[in-house]
């Protein structure tokens, strides 16, 4: 069995674009060629998690009796600043991504919203399907990958993905999700991981985790009272041709109740060729819906 010991990244969801140009590679490559997109990806994932309370319901509060909307207005939008590091060392360059909350969708007969998230460097964007139960807890319904305005994949999650859940604390845990033979699309990977003609799938468990609440200065200014929210990612992958692959990582948000999410960061990622992969994303500018007064 290969092992991929501590994969730790934290967005290729928008970042980079978890690219389905990674078909035309080998098992390993593939995978090595989405990991290196992962900073893109789970950004993106981590944000996911953090669309709350309908703009007119009561807000939750943490800690501080604050308010804890994630402002997933109809037009809310956060552009990220995106770099990659290789053992330590920039490359690729910076890259830029955008997240849009743009309009609503029926999903398995459920209404949800639409958070569009797009690479300008790149012509490939994704759909995210949000939805916000009324009752403190937001749910991930499935996520659509398109590439020149033409989708080339899509997975819908029945149970739904638990991305948030509030009030947030600090040592507060949840499970996002525990599941098995899903599709790789769950993580923005092709379906035919091993790009040998048969699709693959892979166990998933994930639990997230609010290690601490801190203020945290990024380019853009201080944000204060910022919760560090931990995602552990434990993840077997069964391919008909490159066997299983174990693959878990570890991702760090910093959630800014009223703003989002202002930053993202990668610890150690492992491949199968031993190599390291970090990254960086932190908010560079948004522009939030206008938040009802808790009724």
């Amino acid at each position: 069995m290969a092992q991929l010991d501590r994969a730790t990244d934290y967005g290729s969801v928008g970042w980079g674009f978890e690219s389905l140009r990674a078909r035309t590679r080998g098992p390993r490559k593939a995978l090595v060629a989405y990991m290196r997109k992962l900073p893109a990806l789970m950004a993106g994932v981590l944000a996911l998690g953090a669309a709350c309370s309908n703009v007119g319901d009561r807000p939750p509060v943490g800690d501080g009796g604050e308010p804890m909307y994630f402002p997933n207005g109809d037009g809310s939008r956060w552009t990220y600043a995106c770099q990659r590091y290789f053992n330590n060392v920039p490359y690729g360059g910076p890259s830029e991504y955008t997240e849009t909350f743009d309009g609503e969708a029926v999903v398995g007969g459920r209404v949800a919203q639409r958070l569009v998230r797009f690479a300008p460097a790149v012509d490939e964007y994704e759909i995210l399907f949000l939805r916000d139960d009324d009752e403190n807890y937001v749910e991930v319904l499935g996520r659509e990958f398109y590439v020149g305005g033409v989708m080339t994949g899509a997975v819908y999650f029945d149970p739904s993905w638990s991305y948030l859940t509030y009030p947030l604390r600090v040592n507060r845990s949840w499970s996002e999700a525990k599941q098995l033979r899903l599709s790789p699309l769950c993580f923005g990977l092709p379906a035919d991981v091993d790009n040998d003609g048969l699709d693959d799938d892979v166990d998933v468990e994930i639990v997230r985790h609010v290690v601490t609440k801190e203020d945290l200065a990024i380019p853009i200014g201080t944000f204060d009272g910022c919760y560090k929210i931990r995602r552990t990612v434990y993840a077997t992958f069964h391919m008909t041709r490159g066997g299983d692959v174990e693959m878990n990582y570890v991702q760090y948000g910093w959630f800014k109740p009223a703003v989002g999410f202002v930053q993202y960061a990668g610890d150690e990622i492992t491949v199968p060729n031993a190599a390291q992969y970090t990254f960086l994303a932190q908010l560079k500018s948004y522009r939030v819906a206008a938040l009802s007064p808790a009724a």
